[in-house]
């Protein structure tokens, strides 16, 4: 079983931003064909020693993540310096300009090398 995690773009070029993780392929997400459509939703799986990075690769834009799933406990995810936990059903807004990154993880990750504990103190 897998954290779920709902990423919705709001505004600005979305197309920009990779989705990177530590245990499958990189992959970008998509924005809206044109300017009257919805933006797309994606949802990503995050399993419990996984660790995925949003980064905006050029441009600005915002994304709204939603908490869908807790198997692991909720989610993790760190903006720079701050560290948000997002709960079950909650959304957050996060505005990334070019360059900088997201990382999202599980309270209980533990490192491969390491199995004495988590990663994370929270």
């Amino acid at each position: 079983m897998s954290n779920g995690l709902r990423i919705r773009g709001v505004s600005g070029d979305v197309s920009s931003v990779s989705v990177q993780s530590s245990l499958t392929r990189t992959w970008a997400l998509l924005g809206r064909k044109w300017a009257g459509l919805a933006w797309r939703v994606h949802e990503v799986a995050l399993q419990r020693d996984e660790l995925i990075v949003l980064k905006c690769q050029g441009g600005s834009c915002v994304l709204e993540l939603t908490a869908l799933g807790n198997e692991h406990g909720d989610t993790i995810v760190q903006e720079d310096v701050s560290r948000i936990r997002l709960e079950l059903g909650s959304k957050q807004q996060f505005r990334l300009s070019q360059g900088q990154a997201l990382v999202l993880t599980c309270p209980a990750i533990q490192h491969p090398f390491n199995r004495l504990g988590p990663i994370i103190e929270t």
